[in-house]
């Protein structure tokens, strides 16, 4: 990990066929006014999901074909790792509602591990349109400090269980150093517009799949 300055905040948005939704998920995150490069991390879309990103001033990281969630976070999360950023911080592309506040906090809370080297992920909870619970464990917001997203390659880390998802991955990964419930009032207010599906679940099954070498393959991160 690079040591010194650190870049601007990241905001990652994984994306697959989403030319309905992406654009007014990146106008909600503009909208806050946060500081912060937004980089869309298309998953081989065949729709417009590219070019509508790319107009709103987006950087577009695209794989050649739909890989799944898994694999196009972590080809976000090496693109953003070339500005050393003091954040990262993922939001799901049918965002509904993304607030200032809440935003803001994940991003300078996250900013003092990264500044004072130590491990943090932030995992906020979400709620489904036309629901009144918030979800937390599946929670696709995330936000990361710098040395927690070189945690990815540690060597003692053996791989993911099967049939598990992207976020069962990040929360046996960062288990002991998650923030969540503690500071949950801090981090509300997130809406997204798509329900969970029992198609989802059979996704983040396969998606689960991974071990470490393919990761490590992914980030292409020194050990």
């Amino acid at each position: 990990m690079q040591t010194g300055r650190f870049g601007k905040p990241v905001i990652i948005i994984p994306a697959y066929n989403e030319e309905k939704l992406i654009g007014r998920a990146i106008d909600l995150i503009k909208g806050t006014g946060v500081d912060a490069n937004i980089i869309v991390a298309n998953d081989g879309s065949t729709d417009r999901t590219a070019e509508i990103s790319a107009r709103r001033g987006c950087r577009v990281v695209s794989l050649p074909k739909n890989f799944g969630k898994s694999n196009v976070f972590f080809a976000g999360v090496k693109e953003a790792l070339k500005t050393n950023p003091v954040a990262v911080v993922t939001i799901d592309a049918d965002a509904i509602a993304v607030p200032k506040e809440g935003l803001y906090n994940m991003i300078n809370d996250v900013a003092q591990s990264t500044k004072t080297n130590k491990i943090k992920m932030i995992v906020a909870p979400v709620r489904q349109k036309s629901t009144v619970g918030y979800i937390l464990e599946t929670s696709g917001v995330r936000a990361f400090s710098l040395p927690a997203l070189y945690r990815l390659h540690s060597s003692k880390f053996k791989g993911t269980p099967e049939g598990r998802g992207l976020e069962s991955f990040l929360n046996r990964l960062f288990k002991g150093w998650r923030t969540q419930s503690d500071l949950w009032k801090s981090y509300h207010g997130f809406e997204f517009e798509k329900p969970f599906r029992v198609d989802d679940y059979k996704r983040r099954v396969v998606e689960g799949k991974l071990t470490k070498k393919r990761i490590q393959r992914r980030m292409q991160m020194p050990k």
